[in-house]
């Protein structure tokens, strides 16, 4: 496994080894979002533009990045932008560290219990759209705002007002959990 730690999150990245290249696969991230890669990536030094879902693009750079002090060279960065006008924006970095299931259960700890981190006071939930295995899009729950992106920009889709309407519009249901998620 990869680990990345971001100031305020945990990502952990998996490797696959079916023959040659390795590949990335978008594994356990804890607080990444909506963003990261929705297929597996080959993990090779020459950078390969990737379509994602609507006019995002993704890639994989191997090498240092602005801002680290040199001996760094064996970083690999993920990258994203939303349309091919945009500027690519770095989504996180990580090295090829092996990780452990103490590393699981610690990483999921620090995300559910650090006030730092917006995940441990707000609701996101996110669900990929997809059509014949192929992802086109996806639906965002955060707090009571139900988001579609269907195109690479999220659009606000409805506030919902009561439990009832959330479940309505997102499909979500969290029948035992309710009681814990009213403020």
């Amino acid at each position: 496994m990869f680990f990345v730690f971001l100031v305020f999150r945990f990502i952990l990245l998996g490797p696959v080894y079916i023959g040659s290249p390795r590949l990335l696969f978008r594994g356990g991230q804890v607080g990444y979002g909506g963003d990261g890669p929705g297929m597996p990536m080959p993990l090779i030094k020459q950078s390969t533009i990737i379509h994602n879902i609507g006019t995002q693009e993704i890639r994989l750079l191997h090498g240092s990045m602005p801002g680290l002090v040199e001996g760094h060279e064996d970083l690999w960065t993920f990258q994203f932008r939303n349309s091919v006008e945009k500027p690519w924006r770095c989504g996180y970095g990580f090295y090829e560290l092996e990780f452990f299931q103490r590393d699981f259960e610690i990483s999921s700890f620090y995300c559910s219990q650090n006030p730092a981190c917006f995940l441990t006071f707000n609701l996101l939930v996110m669900r990929f759209l997809r059509d014949e295995g192929k992802v086109y899009g996806k639906v965002i729950l955060e707090q009571n705002k139900l988001k579609e992106n269907l195109g690479g920009k999220s659009v606000l889709v409805q506030t919902c007002q009561t439990e009832a309407e959330r479940q309505k519009r997102s499909g979500l249901e969290l029948l035992e959990e309710a009681t814990a998620l009213t403020g």
